[in-house]
């Protein structure tokens, strides 16, 4: 299996947790409205950072018949949990990214 298709497949994995990534993701961004302030920036990273941690692990606790699966297509754990909190973090700053330089 190519490493494309790993990729895709793992991104099916990110769209199980996606709702919940990005309702935070754009609270992030509305605290960055509100207070018009660059110093919060690094909390607000350490709190997504913290979500998307307890979300990817939570969703393997809750449904690890689905690492099965991936397993079986010969792609390890931690590649399907890196791809989901990397896509989720690029997400994260381009919503960021948008929203304090189109709004502020």
């Amino acid at each position: 299996m190519g490493m494309i298709r790993k990729i895709k497949s793992c991104l099916n994995y990110y769209r199980s947790l996606m709702p919940l990534n990005l309702f935070v993701s754009l609270f992030c961004a509305f605290l960055v409205v509100k207070t018009q302030h660059t110093e919060i920036l690094p909390v607000i990273v350490l709190v997504k950072a913290a979500v998307i941690s307890v979300s990817v692990w939570w969703g393997g606790m809750l449904r690890p018949h689905e690492l099965y699966y991936y397993r079986n297509l010969g792609i390890p754990r931690l590649l399907v949990w890196g791809v989901a909190v990397f896509v989720d973090f690029l997400l994260f700053f381009l919503i960021i990214f948008l929203t304090y330089f189109i709004l502020l």
